[in-house]
């Protein structure tokens, strides 16, 4: 029987205290096996920190680091987490029904990456996001399908042996990159409801270019490394 730690990063999401609490109490009723959910407060959001920290209990934990990045905030959940599973995911982004259905659909095969394949989402973002898998495809000779796509269900053992060194957005291309160079699998599950809980997206069409621009850089440390 799989025990699943949940990392969820967060930044700028003090309003969603009280969403999440319930979207991950409810998967806790419905999956056993969900051993924690922990919250990794981001780049010393000190606002954040403090309206998560009033939930804090045996099942949900809070890590607060300074720093902070999506790659920085998942290396430090997973190092906290105790099951034997992690799935994380954009916590803005996942609602309770698809991720329900994304752990029904998940048969927790060894040495398997599952990821959600977004399958309703703006036009823009959907053109971003192909020419992401194109250039990502170009550079490193693997295609892979919405690369940063979320959640991710993986064993945590898989992820600390692939030893992912990025800190920031481009961790999900490096753990594709090295995941699929060790041949393993990656299962695809469709995710159709990817709206905000509340309040703009932190992502920005500038931060998106920035990507593109480094990711062929990226990718050479990457495969020196594999």
């Amino acid at each position: 029987m799989p025990e699943i730690s949940i990392i969820l990063p967060l930044f700028q999401q003090s309003k969603q205290v009280e969403q999440l609490k319930e979207i991950y109490s409810l998967i806790r009723e419905q999956h056993v096996f969900i051993n924690e959910v922990i919250f990794v407060i981001n780049n010393g959001d000190e606002k954040t920190y403090q309206a998560f920290k009033k939930i804090e209990d045996d099942y949900f934990k809070v890590i607060f680091i300074s720093d902070g990045g999506w790659g920085k905030g998942l290396k430090e959940g997973v190092k906290h987490a105790t099951g034997n599973w992690v799935l994380y995911t954009n916590s803005a982004r996942t609602h309770f029904d698809e991720l329900n259905q994304f752990l029904l659909q998940s048969d927790f095969t060894p040495k398997s990456i599952y990821k959600a394949k977004r399958k309703s989402r703006g036009i823009l973002r959907k053109i971003l996001s192909k020419i992401l898998e194109l250039e990502f495809a170009l550079f490193s000779g693997v295609y892979q399908s919405d690369i940063n796509g979320t959640p991710k269900l993986l064993e945590k053992a898989l992820f600390n042996d692939l030893k992912l060194v990025e800190n920031h957005v481009f961790i999900d291309s490096e753990l594709t990159l090295k995941a699929r160079n060790r041949e393993v699998a990656f299962t695809d599950v469709p995710f159709y409801n990817y709206q905000r809980l509340e309040g703009k997206s932190t992502t920005t069409l500038k931060m998106v270019f920035f990507f593109m621009l480094q990711l062929p850089k990226k990718i050479r440390i990457w495969k020196s490394d594999v």
